[in-house]
């Protein structure tokens, strides 16, 4: 068989969930960083072939084992502690890691993961202030949040754009995909969908949800 042909297989193979538990540990000996890249971020990989992963010499390989859903807590802690920065920078992007682990690096020694992790506690905290604010979505195709940013001149729709892609991409909320990246304050995106809110349900114009959002933001 040719290599490339092989190793295009045995990546398959290694990613694919439905690959038995004696075919992923094979995997483990592999000299190629993408195969065992792929076997870290399997949801399938048994917690024995993630445990020796998170000692692995590349640290992108223990960042995606550190992120991998079926990693045991233990082996997540300690990946929390990885002397290479870059792991734990990628643990800090991860608003699946258990809050506790995300307070950790918000109090991390590298200012830079402090910062991530303080952006994607923000974005989680956004549905609280929600919550605390009794927030109930009301569907429509009308002032969307993105919409109303625009309007109000806080974004352009260009970058409101991207933040979609990149919200429908990672399955969440616009609102949390714009907090986490620290483009806008939490309190901003709920103000917005409060208005959101109000504007489906006729209790407030367009117009004048745009200049309320104006002035709270230029109260910020």
């Amino acid at each position: 068989m040719d290599i490339n042909m092989e190793l295009r297989n045995d990546y398959i193979q290694a990613a694919d969930p439905l690959s038995s538990i004696e075919e992923l540990r094979k995997f483990l000996k592999s000299k190629d960083i993408g195969i065992r890249f792929k076997l870290a971020e399997n949801l399938a990989s048994p917690p024995d072939v993630l445990a020796q992963l998170s000692n692995d010499p590349d640290p992108e390989v223990r960042a995606c084992v550190a992120c991998n859903p079926s990693t045991p807590s233990e082996i997540v802690t300690m990946l929390s502690e990885d002397e290479h920065d870059d792991v734990r920078f990628s643990m800090a992007s991860d608003p699946n890691l258990p809050f506790e682990i995300l307070y950790k690096l918000v109090h991390d020694q590298n200012p830079y993961v402090c910062d991530r992790a303080q952006k994607t506690v923000d974005g989680l905290a956004l549905e609280s202030v929600l919550e605390g604010q009794g927030f109930i979505s009301f569907p429509g195709t009308h002032a969307r949040l993105g919409e109303l940013l625009v309007a109000a001149k806080i974004m352009q729709e260009t970058e409101i754009e991207a933040f979609v892609n990149q919200a429908r991409s990672n399955k969440i909320p616009l609102g949390r995909a714009l907090v986490q990246a620290g483009r806008i304050d939490r309190h901003i995106v709920a103000y917005a969908l409060k208005f959101q809110t109000l504007i489906r349900l006729g209790q407030a114009t367009l117009e004048s949800a745009i200049t309320q959002i104006k002035e709270y933001t230029g109260a910020q």
